[in-house]
């Protein structure tokens, strides 16, 4: 199974831009370590890769000397990424630090004439979101810090598969659900995604987004990235 760590930012350019001239700039400005690869485009829609290589260290052992070393290593880190210009929105599928340097990239291409912010998922609004959602599922949570008697404090997780009537749960212990999985169904049965929301903000999603259909990413986005959040 695929595991995604995805982000979402505000992208909003303080000028007028076309997506379509954009990504012509971007593909211009690529380096021998450093370049963007475009899947699609529209005026208003840009969709695809960022992909940077660099050197790290890394111990091994070596068996013809019998010794640990140190050596250096090519690693390359690819970031999936669209912009979606009309919500002012960008998601990246990919490790923290890749995106850090792809919002820094985005950035620098347009001279710092666009607003990059991070946008931190709120679990609680997430999942009063995914409650009104009839086709997501939140199948499990994780409750900490919960008093059950004299005092003592306990974690536990929840398997709230097949339970019909959860809503009075989760809004009982809403404060203390410290992680929520969800899952979400596409047009076909089988098309199902699940995904898991941290009280940190992150999310990780169990399916790569090129086997993610459309209508069920806007359905995640929804509960992730409510309409008119910090635009």
């Amino acid at each position: 199974m695929s595991t995604q760590k995805l982000s979402f930012c505000k992208f909003k350019p303080i000028q007028s831009i076309n997506l379509e001239e954009y990504a012509y700039e971007l593909q211009k400005i690529s380096s021998d370590n450093e370049k963007f690869v475009i899947n699609d485009c529209t005026d208003l829609w840009l969709d695809g890769y960022y992909v940077i290589e660099y050197i790290k260290n890394e111990t091994r052992y070596n068996f013809l000397e019998t010794k640990i070393e140190t050596i250096p290593v090519t690693v390359t880190s690819v970031a999936k990424f669209s912009i979606d210009l009309k919500n002012s929105l960008m998601d990246i599928w990919g490790n923290k630090n890749t995106a850090l340097k792809l919002m820094t990239a985005l950035s620098l291409s347009m001279h710092n004439k666009v607003i990059i912010e991070s946008i931190n998922t709120d679990i609680k609004e997430a999942i009063n979101l995914a409650l009104l959602e009839s086709d997501a599922k939140i199948i499990r949570v994780r409750i900490e810090d919960i008093i059950i008697d004299n005092g003592i404090v306990a974690n536990c997780s929840v398997n709230l598969s097949g339970q019909e009537n959860y809503s009075h749960l989760l809004r009982k212990y809403i404060k203390n659900i410290a992680q929520a999985t969800l899952s979400v169904y596409g047009e076909e049965p089988e098309n199902q995604i699940s995904f898991t929301i941290y009280s940190s903000g992150a999310i990780v999603i169990y399916k790569d987004k090129d086997e993610i259909e459309n209508n069920a990413f806007e359905i995640i986005k929804r509960i992730c990235f409510p309409n008119g959040r910090d635009k």
